[in-house]
């Protein structure tokens, strides 16, 4: 289990956990326990930057409370370096549209971008599977062999 804390976003504030390709997160409908969701959900993970806050952030002002978390020079671009683990600050997007800025170990952080590219690959293969169904040759009832060679 590796530990997160939640900065900004659609969750609450504060503690949340990766476990078993699960992603535990505090909700408003779910306070307590979080609401786990499937590393599959995720859409994308970046490093948090000044530039992809803003732009995963829109409407929600990310600028304003990443620059009041992280002090006046800017957001986090990076890996702070903590007392024994390194720790990646990023923002993460879901499937469903819902957005995170939040702070855990490299590992994790490499662990959960890993998954959001293979949903993407997964995503393509189908999208490319439908195409080649919808374009493929319609059969020829009156011959078998259509199609074929």
């Amino acid at each position: 289990m590796a530990a997160m804390t939640v900065h900004a976003g659609d969750y609450l504030k504060g503690p949340g956990q990766y476990s078993w390709g699960t992603i535990t997160l505090r909700t408003e409908a779910h306070r307590f326990l979080g609401e786990s969701i499937p590393v599959s959900q995720l859409a994308a993970v970046e490093m948090a930057s000044e530039e992809n806050v803003k732009k995963l952030g829109g409407t929600l002002g990310w600028g304003i409370a990443g620059g009041a978390l992280l002090g006046p020079v800017g957001l986090l671009a990076g890996l702070l370096v903590g007392a024994r683990k390194k720790e990646v600050t990023f923002v993460a997007q879901f499937k469903d549209g819902r957005k995170l800025l939040a702070t855990t170990d490299g590992r994790t952080f490499t662990e959960l971008q890993a998954a959001a590219f293979d949903a993407q690959i997964a995503a393509q293969k189908r999208a490319e599977r439908q195409a080649a169904i919808e374009n493929a040759p319609e059969a020829d009832p009156d011959n078998p062999w259509a199609g074929i060679g």
